[in-house]
């Protein structure tokens, strides 16, 4: 903008100088001109030789990782950039990444820029816009570099040691007596440590006990499969994240198949959001990459109560099966459907979402006590509660039920 009001003053300065015979105005549009033509040239000139490179040290992370990307400006031409400026389109929240240099000939300016994942999802890192100009200001010339990469940012997660499940025995199986290399939640017995065994499975007390290293060996599991119900239906969670229902009760799932999958359990993810969800159970580190995927990008954009879809999945749940639903609904009609799951011999698990203590209209008092009524082992999160306490308090109350 600045260039074209020079060069509207450049014509009038040549109007008025062949108008009046002047010289001092043909010395004064000479000038405007040459300046201008310079100008010009320069800015035209200003990106000749510059490249930018980026490179994100991971495309995976979790909430609370932090997320580094290092970046390499190279000036390959003989003349120095009086300015460039480099703006970013990253997604990714508070990663500032554009800044104002003035990189020499032939050098190269090297930076990091570091951000702290705060919210989960897949987000868009670059592309970058590179500008530069004349030392005027009267023109400038951009170019976009990259094409941008996807990083995806997954839930947080709390470590939890213990999560009871419901029921000393598992219904409708039975003992297998042959031993596997994975760790399930059955122990069979102890055995000398061989070259190779992981030191996870080391048994240290009968090490203790025996002055050599033993280690755990385990049964096969019959029935460690375990299903997360998640409820993504959007009328019913409230607040903004991350301090929302929505936020907690996707930490929980995230949590709670962490843990079961630490523990040799086989997990899958039932959910209506914005699509089906439906990733059936598996075990190990491939299925938790699965559903930590899931979770990164599932939103409360559904409209299909919990309710509906534990009746519509009652048929794939027997009693080899355990659920564990997660909702902020204060409806009756989930519980009912867990009521039904419980009377077949399904295990069934209540984690709710107070929805009121993050503004929601209705507490959670009346679904909380039909699920207890109902006999099935439940826990309440809410607005500012840590997890593994939830768990905890929750593991008391439904041990001191039982008694």
């Amino acid at each position: 903008m600045n260039g074209i009001i020079l060069a509207a003053v450049v014509g009038v300065l040549f109007f008025l100088a062949v108008g009046s015979g002047l010289d001092i105005l043909f010395k004064f549009a000479y000038t405007a001109l040459g300046v201008l033509v310079i100008a010009f040239a320069w800015a035209k000139l200003s990106l000749r030789g510059v490249s930018l490179e980026r490179r994100a040290a991971a495309l995976r992370g979790q909430v609370g990782d932090e997320l580094s990307e290092h970046f390499t400006l190279h000036n390959g031409s003989l003349i120095p950039k009086a300015w460039l400026a480099m703006q970013d389109y990253s997604s990714l929240p508070d990663h500032r990444v554009g800044r104002a240099l003035s990189p020499k000939p032939h050098s190269d300016l090297k930076w990091r820029v570091s951000t702290i994942c705060k919210a989960r999802g897949r987000f868009q890192l670059g592309p970058a816009m590179l500008r530069s100009g004349d030392p005027f200001g009267l023109f400038e010339e951009r170019r976009r570099v990259g094409n941008g990469v996807t990083v995806v940012v997954y839930p947080a997660t709390a470590h939890l040691t213990h999560f009871p499940l419901p029921g000393g025995a598992l219904f409708g199986g039975s003992n297998r007596r042959e031993r596997t290399d994975q760790v399930t939640p059955n122990a069979a017995g102890v055995r000398e440590y061989v070259a190779g065994d992981s030191f996870n499975r080391i048994h240290w007390l009968s090490t203790a006990r025996l002055s050599k290293l033993m280690v755990k060996e385990f049964e096969p599991d019959p029935i460690a499969d375990l299903w997360i119900a998640l409820d993504m239906d959007g009328t019913v969670h409230a607040g903004t994240a991350p301090e929302s229902s929505e936020e907690y009760a996707v930490h929980a799932a995230a949590s709670l198949a962490r843990h079961f999958l630490s523990q040799g359990w086989a997990v899958g993810l039932l959910s209506v959001a914005e699509q089906h969800h439906d990733l059936p159970p598996e075990r190990g580190d491939r299925q938790l990459l699965k559903l930590m995927e899931e979770l990164a990008v599932i939103r409360a954009s559904g409209t299909a109560p919990l309710g509906e879809l534990l009746i519509s999945e009652d048929a794939r749940f027997g009693r080899r099966t355990t659920v564990i639903a997660i909702s902020p609904s204060t409806s009756l009609d989930w519980v009912a459907a867990l009521r039904s799951y419980l009377a077949r011999g399904v295990r069934t698990v209540a984690m709710v979402i107070d929805a009121s203590s993050f503004g929601g209209p209705e507490p959670s008092g009346e679904v909380t006590a039909a699920l207890q009524g109902a006999g099935i082992a439940t826990y309440v999160f809410g607005k500012g509660d840590m997890l593994a306490d939830v768990v905890a308090a929750g593991t008391a109350a439904v041990a001191t039920s039982n008694a």
